[in-house]
């Protein structure tokens, strides 16, 4: 019979990706699905562009066209630290108010300078590169007819090769995403939002250290701190193109890793679970296990289970390692298929799914190590 210690590291392997989606999908169920009526107020629209004149256009564009009252919009755009010209794209066209200065402190301290010039009591941020469907700001901005949510996040969708989002391994995480975010919001709250797009309140909206890595994480969390839920709505979705390479994806999972890292090592968990058990708990579920925990129990268990093989021969325990192998070499397969451009997510994922955790170890151990990550290397395509 297979050794107990190997149920308990599958178990603690699968919590965060199928047992805790089974319980929010339970808790989900047990709450109605509120309808709210249109709701117009006015809204600025926060928009980080740093080294962006090949899109800053099409962005502005992009926000101009969305449905909403124009007398009721007022559009920000950060360049702080551009070099290509994008604050003088911005300058030139016109519509939208320019925040520029030479030195770049990274999208934090961008927001940070930010929140002094902003008049309405509701504030969407987003970015350059982030097209938004035209229903997106309505769709988010109704929820705040609810004096208990703080904040919504919106849908992020990824761009395959093809232009479809369906195709790509990091659209289909994305999906998978959305999904237990739609679960979690009904059930009570999700623990932060994508910064592609998200709205707040302006009253809750308050700075963070400029060396914050994952901004978008911290300003939503901190929400949930001051008692307001983080609703989700996917029908107020983003599209952005998919990472070109192996090696982009790598980096910015990485820089994701470390801003987790410090996220946790700065964020007040234990007041936290006094304060919104619940809340706490599908913080614990959805980010802690996955950036804490699963990774390095990935690391130890196709080793052990061959150690215990070895020893014991039980063929439970060579059932485990036949199927971890085979896993492996599905994502070994993925990686030489991605390298024809081929990331169909069926062939591409179990790649996709040792790459994000094998970043998650590496963003540890170069955050502990001292490295900055606030600065973020625009990827060029």
């Amino acid at each position: 019979m297979m050794y107990p210690v190997l149920y308990y590291l599958l178990a603690i392997a699968a919590y965060p990706y199928l047992i805790y989606p089974f319980f929010s999908f339970l808790a989900s169920l047990f709450k109605a699905n509120k309808k709210y009526p249109s709701y117009y107020p006015p809204v600025t629209v926060l928009i980080a562009a740093y080294n962006e004149v090949d899109c800053i256009r099409q962005k502005l564009d992009n926000t101009f066209m969305l449905e909403y009252p124009s007398d009721q919009l007022k559009v920000v755009v950060l360049t702080d630290g551009s070099t290509d010209g994008t604050d003088l794209a911005v300058r030139a066209d016109g519509r939208a108010k320019l925040l520029h200065d030479t030195i770049r402190k990274g999208k934090a301290g961008a927001i940070n300078k930010a929140i002094n010039f902003i008049e309405t009591d509701i504030v969407v941020c987003t970015d350059a590169n982030t097209m938004l469907n035209t229903e997106a700001l309505k769709e988010l901005v109704k929820f705040f007819q609810e004096p208990l949510i703080g904040a919504v996040a919106g849908e992020k969708r990824v761009l395959g090769i093809s232009g479809d989002h369906d195709l790509s391994a990091e659209g289909f995480y994305w999906k998978y995403e959305s999904i237990i975010r739609v679960m979690d919001s009904k059930a009570f709250s999700v623990t932060g939002a994508a910064g592609e797009l998200y709205a707040i309140r302006k009253e809750l909206l308050k700075p963070v250290p400029d060396d914050t890595i994952c901004e978008d994480l911290t300003i939503t969390m901190r929400v949930l701190e001051m008692g307001k839920r983080v609703v989700y709505e996917p029908l107020a979705y983003g599209t952005e193109n998919a990472s070109l390479s192996i090696q982009d994806e790598w980096k910015r999972k990485v820089r994701i890793a470390a801003g987790s890292i410090q996220f946790f090592e700065r964020f007040r968990l234990l007041r936290f679970c006094v304060k919104q058990p619940f809340a706490a708990f599908q913080l614990i579920s959805r980010k802690l296990f996955r950036w804490l925990v699963v990774p390095y129990v990935l690391v130890v268990l196709l080793p052990l289970s061959i150690f215990l093989f070895l020893n014991t021969h039980d063929p439970y325990v060579l059932f485990m390692v036949v199927v971890q192998l085979v896993f492996f070499g599905w994502a070994i397969s993925g990686y030489f298929l991605s390298k024809r451009k081929n990331q169909s997510g069926i062939f591409y994922f179990p790649f996709y799914f040792l790459l994000a955790n094998a970043a998650i170890i590496m963003g540890t151990f170069q955050y502990l190590r001292g490295r900055s990550f606030v600065l973020w290397e625009k990827i060029k395509r």
